[in-house]
């Protein structure tokens, strides 16, 4: 299952719905390569390289394009909060300064 960049993983659909994970990885802070002939990803994350073969070519894009997704939702993410940094800063003008000038 891919959610908000974070995949999660076990042996069946089953497992995953009894709640039997094997693991969990953060899909944005990973190294995602694809080999389309193949059909298949390969997922480095950190600790871990993880290959995904899929059977067919319209499973294998669908992969790939979720994939690019829930990165750069992820990027969002940390860019949107390094904004939030930004604007909290003691640099920043205070909110009750005079608004529309």
């Amino acid at each position: 299952v891919l959610d908000k960049s974070i995949l999660t993983y076990a042996k069946s659909v089953a497992d995953l719905v009894r709640g039997k994970i094997l693991g969990r990885m953060d899909i944005g802070m990973s190294v995602i390569s694809t080999k389309a002939r193949r059909r298949r990803i390969d997922i480095d994350a950190d600790t871990l390289i993880f290959h995904l073969k899929c059977k067919s070519r319209e499973v294998y894009l669908q992969w790939v394009e979720q994939l690019k997704q829930h990165r750069l939702h992820k990027q969002h993410q940390i860019l949107y909060s390094k904004d939030q940094t930004k604007l909290t800063s003691p640099t920043s003008p205070s909110d009750d300064s005079p608004t529309g000038q």
